[in-house]
């Protein structure tokens, strides 16, 4: 078995955080990843479903947005830096529809930035997290805080 590392120096790998979740936390709820990063996007969608979510991943903005109008999701997670339309474009579009407007999105960037922390939380953004700070595990207990009851 391969091992692959994600983010900073140090990190541990992937298979760690996928084997330490539980099987079942949820039975079929969705979650949106908006993320470019294939690899990233990929990891945090193995970890979520072996957790019982059914998760979506967009690899641009503008993909995310489509997603987000057509599905009935539980939470989206957000990168920042993307090509063509970046993360808080997307956020400010979501909170301007009403079929979005109350939908949980939680920043997940590289970025460890005020700038881009502060203007995602007055945008409506539940949380900001910075990847290196956190593993796939660590995204449940963030559903189980702020995602919506699926109908």
């Amino acid at each position: 078995m391969s091992v692959l590392y994600i983010g900073a120096a140090g990190a541990r790998p992937a298979e760690v955080f996928v084997a330490g979740l539980p099987l079942k936390t949820s039975e079929g709820a969705t979650v949106l990843i908006v993320d470019d990063d294939a690899v990233v996007g990929d990891m945090y969608k193995l970890a979520l479903s072996r957790a019982g979510y059914r998760v979506v991943v967009a690899r641009s903005g503008i993909e995310g947005l489509r997603l987000a109008e057509d599905r009935s999701l539980q939470i989206v997670f957000l990168d920042i830096r993307m090509p063509g339309m970046d993360g808080i474009e997307v956020l400010r579009q979501l909170r301007t529809k009403p079929e979005t407007r109350d939908l949980p999105v939680v920043m997940l960037s590289n970025y460890d930035d005020s700038y881009y922390m502060s203007e995602s939380i007055r945008l409506g953004a539940q949380e900001y997290l910075v990847k290196a700070g956190i593993n796939p595990a660590d995204l449940v207990a963030v559903i189980a805080r702020w995602g919506r009851s699926t109908p």
